[in-house]
């Protein structure tokens, strides 16, 4: 059995199932700290089920995960710091990131086109987007925040869109409204 568990560092859900085995004696499961948040971990899964559907054996799909992770990045645009407790009515828009499974400002934009602009430099400076692998947009309140997300994959990358997610409930409150990103294997990422 494998589990892909959200960054330890942000959740006690990998520590407890690792404990829950410990004391059930089970010895058969393996675990990957995914590193980062549900967007992230989703490509993770889908990988892992692409590996599985290709034949791989457990230990090979866990280290294939632990190789991919390290191309993995997340990139969203929160609305605004106060959900982030550090205050802010400038219409500034906080970018943040995943980095060694924490959450790490990644810069920052004046309004929502400036937020979007960041966004793509940012995905350029992370090292661009793998079309060998699927990629995934979340937005918290409205599908409008995906839209230049989609756009951008369609008339700048010339790749097939992202697909497309709701950010959930619980990294949605720490996000708050009209928070949007993307989370995606970078061009480094090679899988044999």
């Amino acid at each position: 059995m494998l589990g892909i568990f959200l960054s330890h560092e942000l959740s006690g859900t990998w520590q407890c199932a690792k404990l829950a085995a410990d004391l059930a004696n089970v010895d058969n499961v393996l675990f990957v700290d995914s590193a980062t948040v549900c967007l992230g971990e989703s490509l993770l899964v889908r990988l892992a089920v692409q590996l599985r559907d290709a034949g791989k054996t457990l230990v090979q799909i866990a280290t294939d995960l632990e190789h991919a992770k390290e191309h993995l990045h997340l990139v969203a645009a929160i609305d605004d710091l106060k959900y982030l407790r550090a205050g802010g009515m400038l219409g500034i828009k906080p970018l943040i990131t995943i980095k060694d499974g924490k959450v790490a400002m990644a810069g920052k934009a004046r309004g929502l086109p400036g937020a979007y602009v960041a966004l793509f430099k940012k995905i350029e400076e992370l090292g661009g987007i793998s079309p060998d692998f699927a990629a995934v947009a979340g937005y918290s309140s409205s599908l409008r925040e995906v839209q230049p997300i989609e756009n951008y994959f369609r008339e700048n990358l010339h790749m097939g869109e992202p697909l497309v997610r709701q950010i959930g409930c619980v990294i949605g409150t720490h996000a708050g409204p009209g928070a949007f990103g993307l989370a995606f294997f970078d061009n480094g990422l090679i899988i044999d």
